[in-house]
């Protein structure tokens, strides 16, 4: 069966989209972490590394790939996401 392959917006390696964490533009503009990786709208991924969170943090790869500007209390979201997976 196929599965759909994503691109992290940090490392750049493609990933299975359901290995990856999505940050989806809302209507209003604002960028929110996609619990369901379905919200509309433009999005962008990152896969579970804390490397790729901190260099997308670092370098703003996410505001870039969104055309907006991502919040701090996004990243901290993320963050908090990759170490519930990792400790699982």
């Amino acid at each position: 069966m196929h599965k759909p392959q994503r691109q992290c917006a940090a490392c750049r390696r493609m990933f299975p989209k359901s290995e990856l964490l999505r940050v989806a533009v809302e209507k209003g503009g604002e960028p929110v972490v996609d619990m369901t990786g379905k919200m509309p709208g433009r999005g962008a991924y990152l896969c579970r590394s804390k490397k790729c969170l901190q260099d997308a943090e670092r370098r703003k790869i996410l505001s870039k790939s969104l055309h907006c500007s991502v919040s701090p209390s996004v990243y901290r979201e993320l963050e908090r996401m990759i170490g519930d997976h990792q400790s699982e």
